[in-house]
């Protein structure tokens, strides 16, 4: 749907943005009233993605590849398709979001420098929770700054869908009649 308005309700600043949006759906076919929601599904910005994967070391995220997940959660959404490293990190993955004590225990297992990978599973220990907040919970630290900071800990393309949690659709209500418009 197009975008019709976008307009931010919360002043500049403040930790949490609220907006306002109108969209167009006219000949959509698409029904609603006052309290259902619209599913978003987002997509990570081209740009980021690009820097990321040049920081990971994809040759060509372009190049056409054959995925086949390990877990039955992305078996179920992702299915084995052909599809690119681009696609993968751009609309399944969530790089941009707070990494979790999982990544960093599982990332541990791919460092190869002893000093990083003693950081990684110091974070991803229970025992941990201090260390875990002040680098990454409080500072809001994201799973592709994480990897751009422990450069030893590169698992194979593969990997990274057991790493990082998917890009899940995002639920917002709708408040509006659909007689207004």
């Amino acid at each position: 749907a197009a975008v019709l308005r976008n307009e931010r309700l919360t002043r500049d600043g403040q930790p949490r943005e609220v907006r306002h949006l109108e969209l167009d759906l006219c000949g959509s076919g698409i029904d609603y009233a006052p309290g259902d929601a619209i599913a978003v599904q987002p997509r990570n910005p081209p740009a980021a993605v690009d820097a990321l994967l040049y920081t990971l070391g994809v040759a060509d995220p372009h190049a056409r590849l054959c995925v086949t997940p390990n877990s039955p959660l992305w078996r179920a959404w992702l299915g084995a398709h052909d599809t690119t490293a681009h696609e993968i990190f751009s609309t399944r993955l969530d790089v941009f979001g707070v990494a979790r004590r999982p990544f960093f225990a599982l990332l541990a297992h791919f460092a190869t420098d002893s000093d990083e990978k003693e950081r990684l599973e110091e974070f991803g220990d229970p025992q941990g929770v201090d260390e875990l907040a002040a680098y990454a919970t409080r500072p809001r630290r994201t799973c592709a700054e994480v990897l751009a900071d422990f450069r030893s800990a590169r698992p194979p393309l593969a990997r990274y869908l057991d790493l990082i949690p998917p890009l899940r659709q995002r639920y917002f209500s709708i408040s509006s009649s659909p007689l207004l418009h």
